[in-house]
């Protein structure tokens, strides 16, 4: 059930350290609604995007309604471990600083942690996850995002009554 708007664009940047067999968002190269860049960690992220997912943002279910809205047609995704987001968003060339959109709470992932390092967020997701639910969320519902993800019916699952609230 694609939104009424223009199509959604996702503006991926992807850790170059990022382990391809781990990395859920390497299946979406190739979409036409996906720009898929490698970064390595001494270069800047030359982001094109109005506005970038992250967990502190705007929450989207409240922006979706929002005039403004109708101008996002291309959302910039970080895609790394959730210790090294900070030092890469201080990387980030723009023309202006992205405004910051997040996924509300509520959402659960459905991606395995092993982390032995630092412990991830509780309500963190995967970036499949995220980038699903907030085309989603921006009306553009479109389970195809998550047709090579692992974990998709557990995904799916997990969310099926807070995404049969928002159109799923």
């Amino acid at each position: 059930m694609p939104g009424a708007g223009p199509k959604l664009c996702f503006e991926i940047w992807v850790d170059a350290r990022e382990q391809p067999q781990k990395c859920t968002v390497a299946p979406l190269r190739g979409r036409p609604d996906v720009i898929l860049h490698r970064y390595h960690v001494e270069e800047p992220i030359r982001l094109e995007a109005r506005w970038l997912l992250h967990p502190d943002g705007v929450p989207l279910d409240r922006f979706a309604r929002s005039a403004e809205a109708v101008a996002c047609t291309r959302l910039g995704v970080i895609d790394t471990t959730w210790r090294r987001v900070e030092g890469v968003l201080r990387r980030i060339v723009a023309p202006a600083p992205p405004a910051r959109l997040a996924i509300p709470p509520g959402f659960v992932t459905a991606y395995p942690r092993r982390s032995k390092i630092v412990e991830d967020p509780e309500a963190g997701l995967a970036s499949v996850e995220a980038i699903f639910l907030a085309a989603a969320l921006l009306g553009h519902y479109d389970e195809t995002l998550l047709e090579h993800y692992h974990w998709r019916a557990e995904f799916l699952a997990r969310n099926r009554e807070r995404l049969a609230a928002i159109g799923g």
